[in-house]
């Protein structure tokens, strides 16, 4: 939603008859168009250390191709490399949306790779840098080198914040009410995983056993 005209369609009426289309609605198009792009996974950051080189003058200079040759297909590309240029924060909202699809819609193999390549850096930080083999599965540990977590672990677990919460590798949320969620966590390789409550908001640095909450 474009805030600073909630309620206003104004700037897409005058879009539709011809005139300039404001930037806020440009991007909100643009979001609604690739909010189901797998390409958003593929191109996007991986970890905070991953950050993305889309400068404004790349943008532009994208922009002036497409204004003299470009196809539809640069169109699509600009269109999705100036969302992911919105920030750390925007990217992974929409990379969170793009893999809550996936997962509604059950392509795994795409979801796969995507989860791979956010999970794998999530495990050495968290576990010091050994050697990890991931599968996705029903979530839960065997032991100290391979973890299995769910199809929906990259848009409710990495996409929330809640990969590493005070130590404890996040499996799965089990439920979520506002800055309070109940996740299925592990606290060390090799331990067996448990429910914890944990408060936030992100970064979540609070961890509570169930039953001691406040």
């Amino acid at each position: 939603m474009a805030a600073d005209h909630s309620g206003d369609d104004g700037g897409a009426v005058l879009a539709q008859l011809g005139g300039d289309e404001p930037e806020c609605f440009a991007l909100v198009r643009r979001w609604h168009d690739h909010a189901a792009d797998q390409r958003a996974l593929l191109l996007g950051s991986r970890h905070p250390g991953d950050a993305l080189a889309i400068t404004a003058q790349l943008l532009d200079r994208l922009r002036a191709d497409l204004d003299h040759h470009g196809s539809r297909a640069d169109r699509e590309r600009y269109a999705l490399l100036s969302l992911l240029a919105l920030g750390p924060q925007l990217e992974r909202r929409l990379q969170q949306e793009v893999a809550a699809h996936l997962a509604a819609s059950k392509q795994v193999a795409s979801l796969e790779a995507a989860t791979a390549g956010r999970l794998v850096p999530v495990l050495r930080r968290w576990g010091g840098g050994g050697p990890w083999e991931t599968s996705i599965g029903e979530p839960g540990v065997d032991g100290p080198a391979r973890v299995a977590v769910g199809p929906q672990w990259l848009a409710e677990v990495w996409g929330s914040y809640l990969a590493v919460v005070a130590g404890h590798l996040v499996l799965d949320v089990l439920d979520a009410d506002g800055d309070r969620a109940r996740v299925w966590a592990v606290s060390s390789p090799g331990r067996q995983p448990r429910a914890l409550t944990v408060v936030g908001p992100a970064p979540w640095r609070a961890v509570l056993d169930p039953g001691q909450e406040p």
